[in-house]
């Protein structure tokens, strides 16, 4: 029957109009202070699950790379070692000054979206990421 919801059609409505978004974890500070454990949202949302499940990787990549270009071991490659290792990954920004703290996500539609990293610098330090359903119409806090 035309115009009847059968259990399938439901499903794929609810899925298609799921919206999800990174979640992030890190610990953050100044000469004083220490603030662990700091939840953030990136801005951006993914309908299509496997571009969210790309740009963690890409995320994880470029901290991989942002660690590689701040680490103080003896035995760590140059500076331009390191940028010739990862410069052609599609997050890669090319930005010389700001290669260490941006990076280069993609929208659903493949558009580029460059952030600063706020999980990169003298004082931070990632400690997960992962992708969370966006359900923030679906509660309210009274104040």
């Amino acid at each position: 029957m035309r115009g009847v919801s059968t259990p399938l059609s439901l499903f794929l409505i609810i899925y298609c109009m799921t919206k999800y978004k990174i979640k992030y974890n890190y610990d953050t500070g100044d000469s004083f202070n220490q603030y662990p454990n700091q939840e953030e949202v990136l801005e951006l949302e993914w309908t299509n699950l496997d571009v969210a499940k790309a740009n963690l990787n890409r995320i994880e990549k470029h901290y991989e790379m942002y660690r590689a270009l701040n680490s103080y071991s003896s035995y760590r490659k140059s500076r331009e070692e390191i940028i010739k290792q990862y410069e052609n990954e599609d997050w890669f920004t090319a930005d010389k000054h700001n290669l260490d703290y941006c990076i280069t996500l993609y929208t659903d539609e493949g558009k580029p979206w460059q952030i600063f990293a706020p999980w990169c610098g003298y004082f931070e330090k990632l400690n997960y990421c992962e992708i969370v359903q966006d359900e923030s119409d679906m509660k309210f806090y009274v104040k």
